[in-house]
């Protein structure tokens, strides 16, 4: 190999330490700020919406409905992205009905629009999306249990531009005074024992009914309407395969554009309405629970009412949710918080803030509709283990794995194929457990490489909740050439600019910048040619290396590039790919 140019060894002998924030000042140039189109709610708007505050963005959507998708964000002051996966939640005998003058009758089934994902950057994040009109919806479970929303803004201002969206946090949201209508008179199933509360995942399958007064509620339009139902029902699976290990799928959903349920302004009297009805007109339709979203009465007051301990009855087995909120974080809480009475949930206000989703009224204990508490956890997973109609997820089997071999550093997404991927909980790399990873069907499964602890082959398995599947070997090798990543955005004086790279194992690393993207070629590689060198290092047994430092105010509006130069055995080995970083 061939020697570093020694004039640049000569300025690295200098400058091992950080340059001083005046020299980087100077050498970088001024450039024009991609901002994102960002825009405050007004008060009109943040009134439709329920929220004390809230930014609008013009986001990029696909008009389509693709397979996998990725959108940019800003979440808290920083661009995120939202990393996100087609997941169906129907059946495959999935009925779409709609009642009319002429009775009920089947129509064509539309294209899924339902999408799971999460937050890159944060992996104990969860996203549940849809798309509907080339328009997002997503509820944003993020770590710590905070609780963020998108809608499309023409939800509640027709007028606006169909790209701009309402992002929201939860804790922003105007309390009501609503509360669910569960008293003992609606308490009708039994209780039996439940056993051990193990978080064995089971599969419920539910059927939905969308009243006149909810079609109605949501612009007569039956598209509109499922594609809501999924919207809701997307988080609420989310929240349920998290906390207590259930997954719900949709076999029918029944949007009602004439009435079938007597006027009333009692919700209790249309949850009786509803079960008299179906127990009359409904019996073959497939379920464990059916659940009817309203539209019924005002938006205040009784907002939900369900039978207690009824899953797997046929006759009794149904509860109602009034869409009283514009947020579908909210009226997803709600459903969440009614099915939980039929799993055998009951209130648990004297729990406090422990309480959760099933605090009698809707986001008072804690002002958390995200989770179940303990005690609630403890009563659904015991009732579900009574549960003889629930069923099981495929044992997981593995039949290929593609790459067979894949880097150290950034390794890539790494394909599973094999049956029963579905129900996977967790993936095993090696010593190190994924949970965070795309489920595309039964047969498919995706997820990024992790950074190995060692060189050579670790065995891959997948885990659902009967237990991990068979071995396939993923084999890691060094990075060559050098990879790096650096932060697209930067913001000086607040959050330090953050960089990860790999290449040779117990390499030096070396990080350069420069104001241009000006190269040079040296053997065979581009090297920045304006380059200054920030600090050097040495990489781990694998050739991982990781380096973050304070930005100066002085780069307030300033781009830069950056580059990862590796020497083995004192001479050039690698250098990385360039990256930038705009600083705001």
């Amino acid at each position: 190999m061939k020697p570093f140019p020694q004039h640049s060894l000569s300025v690295l002998a200098l400058t091992l330490g950080l340059v001083s924030p005046q020299l980087m000042a100077q050498r970088v140039q001024t450039s024009p700020i991609p901002s994102p189109r960002l825009y405050q709610a007004n008060s009109a708007q943040l009134k439709a919406m329920g929220l004390t505050k809230a930014i609008l963005e013009d986001l990029r959507v696909p008009q389509a409905l693709p397979k996998t998708m990725k959108i940019q964000v800003v979440l808290d002051g920083k661009l995120r992205t939202l990393s996100l996966y087609a997941h169906d939640m129907r059946t495959k005998g999935f009925r779409l009905l709609v009642t009319d003058a002429q009775g009920t009758h089947q129509v064509q089934t539309p294209p899924s629009i339902t999408y799971r994902g999460f937050v890159s950057g944060l992996p104990e994040s969860r996203v549940a999306a849809s798309l509907f009109g080339g328009q997002l919806t997503a509820t944003l479970l993020m770590p710590g249990g905070r609780l963020l929303g998108i809608q499309p803004l023409t939800e509640v201002d027709p007028k606006a531009p169909k790209n701009r969206h309402i992002v929201y946090d939860r804790k922003d949201s105007i309390q009501q005074n609503v509360r669910c209508g569960n008293t003992e008179v609606l308490l009708a199933g039994k209780i039996q024992p439940g056993g051990p509360s193990i978080l064995a995942t089971k599969v419920a399958e539910i059927a939905i009914d969308a009243d006149n007064d909810f079609y109605r509620r949501f612009g007569s339009s039956v598209s509109r309407v499922q594609a809501q139902v999924q919207a809701v029902m997307n988080a609420v699976d989310t929240i349920y395969k998290r906390d207590v290990g259930i997954t719900y799928k949709i076999t029918t959903i029944i949007v009602r554009t004439s009435r079938v349920y007597g006027s009333t302004s009692n919700l209790g009297t249309r949850l009786s309405q509803f079960r008299s009805y179906w127990n009359a007109n409904h019996r073959g339709v497939k379920r464990d629970v059916a659940h009817l979203f309203t539209g019924l009465g005002s938006f205040s007051g009784v907002i939900g009412v369900a039978y207690l301990s009824v899953i797997c009855s046929q006759t009794v087995g149904y509860g109602t949710s009034k869409a009283f909120s514009s947020r579908v974080t909210t009226n997803a809480g709600l459903v969440a918080h009614e099915l939980g009475h039929n799993w055998s949930a009951r209130h648990c206000n004297s729990a406090g803030n422990d309480c959760k989703i099933m605090c009698s009224g809707l986001g008072g204990c804690g002002r958390d509709i995200t989770r179940f508490g303990n005690t609630s956890k403890n009563q659904i997973i015991s009732y579900k283990n009574t549960r003889s109609c629930l069923s099981n997820p495929s044992a997981p089997k593995l039949s290929t794995i593609s790459p067979g071999q894949v880097k150290a550093y950034n390794g890539g997404t790494v394909t599973l194929t094999g049956t029963g991927l579905s129900s996977v909980q967790s993936i095993q790399v090696g010593t190190k457990t994924l949970t965070t990873f795309f489920a595309f069907s039964d047969t498919k499964l995706t997820f990024q490489a992790p950074a190995p602890t060692q060189l050579g082959p670790v065995s891959v398995r997948v885990s659902n909740s009967n237990g991990p599947s068979n071995a396939l070997n993923l084999n890691y090798v060094v990075t060559r050439p050098a990879g790096m990543t650096v932060s697209a955005l930067g913001f000086p004086g607040v959050i330090p600019i953050s960089y990860t790279f790999g290449s040779e194992p117990s390499g030096l690393w070396i990080l350069i910048v420069s104001p241009d993207n000006k190269t040079v070629s040296f053997q065979g590689l581009p090297v920045l040619l304006n380059f200054l060198p920030i600090t050097a290092g040495t990489l781990d047994a694998v050739g991982l290396g990781t380096f973050s430092a304070p930005v100066p105010l002085s780069l307030k509006g300033k781009s830069i590039f950056s580059q990862i130069l590796v020497l083995k055995g004192g001479s050039f080995s690698s250098a990385s790919n360039i990256g930038k970083t705009t600083f705001f």
